[in-house]
């Protein structure tokens, strides 16, 4: 039986929380990103071709989810990117 103390649960749900605000604040830069790119009419109609699930993936292939001193591209940021409720273009297929 494993038992994790509060110490290492705290922690936990800190890098939770940290992840879900890096997203939200950068969520929506990154659409603007897309919006703004020279392909930005392109890029939406193949935004909409793509299946609602994968929308998420589509951003980060495209680049608009990476972000300088970022290590990686955080799925997190992709997914606040492409979700209708935080900017408006997440079409369902």
């Amino acid at each position: 039986m494993g038992r994790v103390d509060d110490g290492e649960c705290g922690k936990a749900n800190g890098r939770e929380r940290d992840g879900a605000a890096l997203a939200a604040v950068l969520g929506p830069m990154c659409a603007d990103k897309f919006r703004s790119g020279p392909d930005a009419t392109l890029n939406l109609a193949e935004l909409r071709n793509t299946a609602s699930w994968m929308q998420d993936s589509y951003i980060q292939k495209g680049g608009w989810a990476t972000f300088p001193g970022t290590a990686a591209i955080d799925p997190a940021i992709a997914q606040e990117c492409a979700d209708d409720g935080a900017v408006g273009f997440r079409a369902s297929v």
